[in-house]
């Protein structure tokens, strides 16, 4: 039996009982009793028509939702891994960045965090790190910010991170988009 199926029931049950209870009231139950169930009565009805809404708006919701990971799964690259062909192995880790393999992965900031800006309201965010590797001596990352609620975007970066061979010294470049501005600012950092 579906949800709706349930409330369509159920509220059909409190008009039957509502209907019954003008046959069932002996002469001894006093005006106040039968106002005090009516008024019960009324109550339930009102709440299963709020649910009904409710529900209605979730279907349509869930209706949306659908078609936007329809429309997704059509738009998306077919392979895992975004631009290797299935039958191709991952290449090698080129050894320059071996010492940062430890940084490969996603990772996501847990807790929030909080950020300020002297045009905002303080605001909250999460951040999601993807950081991978092509082969060649550098790693590639890309820092995707939104927020925790709406997972609304609000901010990304993508760079490339490399190691001076034979050192611990770290050097990369950034760009950055902001808002829905086509400009962006690259920033370069030599060892």
């Amino acid at each position: 039996m579906s949800i709706n199926e349930v409330i369509l029931s159920a509220s059909g049950a409190c008009k039957l009982i509502d209907s019954l209870h003008s046959y069932c009231f002996s002469s001894r139950q006093n005006k106040s009793q039968v106002c005090c169930l009516r008024e019960q009565v009324e109550k339930k009805n009102g709440e299963l028509k709020s649910l009904r809404q409710r529900v209605s708006r979730s279907d349509s919701q869930v209706r949306k939702l659908q078609e936007k990971l329809d429309e997704l799964r059509r738009v998306s690259v077919p392979y895992p891994s975004g631009l290797l062909s299935p039958s191709r192995e991952p290449p090698k880790m080129n050894p320059v960045v071996e010492p940062l393999s430890w940084m490969l992965g996603t990772w996501l900031s847990d807790p929030p965090g909080a950020g300020t800006y002297p045009t905002l309201q303080p605001f909250q965010y999460l951040e999601e790190v993807h950081i991978s590797h092509v082969g060649q001596p550098m790693l590639n990352f890309s820092f995707n910010s939104f927020h925790p609620d709406t997972r609304k975007p609000m901010h990304r970066e993508c760079g490339f991170i490399r190691l001076k061979p034979d050192t611990n010294k770290a050097g990369g470049s950034r760009g950055q988009e902001f808002k829905t501005s086509l400009a962006n600012m690259v920033k370069s950092r030599v060892y």
